[in-house]
């Protein structure tokens, strides 16, 4: 049983819950019947709260460790995050407990979380009004292996809702203009008071393989993307922060463009 906090009245309602042995997330292509990554979330803490109209959430992850499931890969890390994830170190099962290092004395919070987030949000009728959204990574060490990645964005394509939109997120925001007053009114605008997401150092590692070793489905999704990958071990990658202040977007599709142009630049 999660132990938790719960009050509710007709204007305002406060809930804390605590995970502290966390919890995993399993990817598993529908088709193949294959499972492609495993998530452990561990030292999970949410707190969401209700004043009024505004909704108040914030929470944290001790650390989160994503596992290849490939049964021919050569390494089984995927992706962990955590404050010593360059030092090499991997924790087990033991580091998720109430008592560890990474809290401070009085169990409350920890010191330096693998994700924090903060949001303040308030719909009203036609947009969303986000006063404060907060998303902060702790470092991380990430191997990227070829054959896992190509098929993570098989399974991302093979979504229903977006293997059959025909409408990529730039064309999209080419259409906003050209909308009747009636569509417009169904796209939600979005407006952001502080927008900010913050990565640390991330080690990363690229495992590439011959195209003799590709399957020949995923040999054809990589000649779609033309994109050639090369080998290489633990380079520390800065990604800048994201921040926005006081920004109005035309839709959250319009965001994630922003997003991606960002980082991709």
């Amino acid at each position: 049983m999660l132990p938790k906090h719960f009050v509710n009245n007709s204007n305002q309602l406060n809930q804390k819950i605590n995970i502290p042995a966390g919890f995993g997330i399993s990817l598993v292509n529908n088709t193949t019947s294959e499972e492609l990554i495993y998530a452990r979330f561990r030292g999970v803490q949410i707190i969401f709260c209700r004043v009024e109209k505004i909704y108040i959430f914030s929470g944290h992850v001790l650390s989160l460790q994503v596992d290849n499931q490939l049964l021919n890969a050569e390494t089984w890390h995927f992706l962990y995050c955590q404050v010593n994830a360059l030092k090499g170190k991997i924790s087990d099962e033991s580091d998720s407990s109430p008592n560890s290092s990474l809290l401070e004395p009085d169990q409350s919070s920890p010191i330096f979380p693998a994700i924090k987030i903060e949001i303040s949000y308030t719909p009203m009728e036609d947009y969303d009004a986000v006063d404060c959204f907060r998303i902060k990574f702790c470092d991380m060490c990430m191997h990227i292996d070829e054959i896992l990645l190509w098929k993570l964005v098989q399974f991302y394509q093979d979504i229903p809702d977006i293997s059959s939109s025909a409408v990529s997120l730039k064309s999209h925001a080419e259409t906003i203009s050209e909308l009747t007053e009636s569509d417009a009114v169904q796209i939600r605008k979005c407006y952001f008071g502080t927008l900010d997401l913050e990565f640390g150092k991330i080690a990363l590692t690229v495992l590439t393989v011959a195209k003799s070793d590709l399957p020949t489905e995923l040999d054809t999704l990589k000649r779609q993307f033309q994109i050639k990958l090369v080998s290489f071990e633990n380079a520390i990658v800065s990604l800048p922060p994201f921040h926005r202040f006081r920004r109005a977007f035309e839709s959250f599709e319009i965001l994630i463009e922003n997003l991606t142009e960002f980082y991709m630049r």
